[in-house]
C-alpha cells in the first residue's frame, strides 16, 4: 500500500493544558510555560464553565446580583486569555509581523 504524504509538517498544535513536562529551571523559560501560570489557566476555565452553567435568565431571576458577579468573572478570564494568547504570538513571532504591517 502507498502511504498518503502528510500535509502538515513540524510540530503538532496540541492544547498547552496538557500533564506537565519536566522543565529544565536554568532554561531560559517564558512566564507562559510556567507551572503557577498553567494552573492559573486551568482555575481560569473551570471558573469559566461555571460562569457559563450560571449564565441562565432564570437563575438571574431567583439571585439578581449574580448577574453582576459572572459579568466581572467573564471579563477577568477574557483579559487573562487574551493577555496569555498576545504572549504566546509573540513568543512564537507571529505578533511581530502584526506590527510591522501597522507601521
Amino acid at each position: 500500500m502507498l502511504g498518503r504524504k502528510q500535509s502538515l509538517k513540524g510540530e503538532s498544535v496540541l492544547a498547552d493544558y496538557g500533564p506537565e513536562e519536566s522543565l529544565n529551571e536554568s532554561a531560559d523559560i517564558e512566564w507562559v510555560n510556567k507551572l503557577w501560570v498553567r494552573r492559573l489557566m486551568r482555575s481560569c476555565a473551570l471558573v469559566s464553565l461555571a460562569s457559563v452553567c450560571l449564565n441562565t435568565p432564570k437563575t438571574f431571576e431567583k439571585v439578581p446580583p449574580l448577574q453582576y458577579v459572572t459579568f466581572v468573572c467573564d471579563l477577568i478570564i477574557t483579559f487573562l486569555f487574551t493577555a496569555e494568547m498576545i504572549a504566546k504570538m509573540h513568543i512564537r513571532g507571529i505578533l511581530k509581523v502584526v506590527i510591522i504591517i501597522l507601521y
